[in-house]
């Protein structure tokens, strides 16, 4: 199930410049690198569920840089993914990348769509 929409979600995104998502986590923290994850699947009828997706795409450290880059990045990944799913946020927001808590600013795009069977 999840493997289609998540090639298709890092498919879209990564038709804008400067983005390389990737359909599951990897580890980096290279400026433009990011995942889709599955958030959540709420079952609202008996007609099935509503799967909400994010993808996070990394800024550059720099709290300007990030700001920056964010503005440019925001309505390009809307429209690179409004065809694939309903998107309801997008924020500047910062990602953990690893145990140690080190925090990276990123772009984080959420969204939902029909759950895949």
């Amino acid at each position: 199930m999840s493997d289609a929409v998540r090639n298709e979600l890092a498919t879209a995104a990564n038709t804008v410049d400067g983005v390389n998502v990737s359909p599951y986590y990897r580890q980096s923290t290279k400026p433009g690198s990011g995942v889709v994850q599955l958030e959540r699947i709420e079952y609202p009828n008996t007609f099935g569920g509503e799967a909400y997706w994010q993808l996070i795409v990394l800024l550059p450290t720099g709290i300007e840089a990030a700001q920056k880059r964010s503005e440019v990045l925001i309505p390009l990944l809307y429209n690179a993914l409004r065809d694939h799913l309903v998107v309801t946020l997008a924020e500047l927001g910062q990602t953990v990348l690893d145990t140690s808590g080190a925090a990276q600013p990123c772009v984080l795009i959420s969204g939902h769509r029909e759950q895949e069977n």
